[in-house]
């Protein structure tokens, strides 16, 4: 990493290091989707770190890294935009517009998670 790539990652990164977790994914996951559905995958992230499902882990960091859950981008992908979702949803400022999802794929995808489907936003359908 060169120093001009260091300094852009710290200026790129979030509020919080949750924040940053959570606008990681938002670019991986996300950044095509309108701010509903970016809000939408956020509070997936924050459901399961709220849930008492700890096998998805337990906060943010772990959440976001747990194996074949979520794609997460590199830090300096991270963009003040998502960072503001993110920390929108992480400090109760969103309301969760997925009603407790946990899950969420994209259209014509077909799973067999034995999930209730409770919405879908842009190009994502939301589960519990």
């Amino acid at each position: 990493m060169t120093i001009f790539t260091t300094i852009l990652a710290v200026l790129l990164t979030c509020a919080t290091p949750d924040a940053t977790d959570v606008a990681r994914v938002l670019y991986a996951e996300a950044r095509g989707e309108s701010v509903a559905g970016q809000v939408a995958v956020a509070f997936v992230i924050k459901n399961r770190v709220d849930s008492r499902v700890t096998w998805w882990g337990t906060d943010y960091a772990t959440v976001t890294e747990k194996a074949w859950q979520f794609h997460k981008a590199p830090a300096d992908a991270v963009t003040p935009d998502l960072c503001a979702v993110a920390e929108a949803v992480l400090s109760g400022e969103a309301v969760d517009p997925t009603h407790g999802a946990t899950h969420f794929h994209a259209l014509g995808v077909v799973v067999r998670w034995g999930l209730t489907e409770v919405g879908r936003i842009g190009n994502h359908v939301f589960l519990r």
